[in-house]
């Protein structure tokens, strides 16, 4: 049985979501969405007993090791880390010989209501940024 040389990171978005995700649910969660909510729940339970899990077994010198079973979550890094990295290399391959940039906006307000909206309709905030960097053009 082979044993793998990668370590455990110190702490892992799994970690963050157990710690501290019941303070986030309290003071957020009647902004989230369904969907937002299960991912929280998926990340926080994967690779946990709470999914169940097996034995594995090597047949060369008898070691045990139990393995708990993933919440395959599209949004699991620990999960999807995997076929993240293929969709990459698959994606590269569009790409055009060009060179490629990326502009980020900065949008301060004084109240938390704006913040909110972005929250609730993140769609709306696409728009009024896509029209602010054309009007800059």
């Amino acid at each position: 049985m082979t044993t793998s040389t990668r370590e455990r990171p110190a702490w892992e978005v799994a970690d963050v979501i157990r710690q501290h995700g019941a303070a986030f649910l309290a003071k957020h969660g009647g902004w989230l969405t369904s969907t937002q909510r299960q991912a929280l729940r998926d990340l926080a339970r994967c690779r946990t007993a709470a999914l169940g899990g097996h034995v594995e077994h090597c047949l060369d010198c008898g070691h045990e090791r139990r393995a708990y079973n993933s919440c395959r979550n599209r949004h699991c890094p620990k999960c999807q880390a995997l076929a993240r990295a293929r969709w990459l290399r698959r994606e590269t391959e569009h790409l055009l010989p060009v060179a490629y940039y990326v502009r980020t906006e900065a949008m301060r307000s004084s109240s938390d209501q704006s913040t909110m909206k972005t929250v609730i309709r993140p769609g709306e905030l696409h728009i009024v940024l896509v029209r602010g960097g054309l009007e800059r053009v």
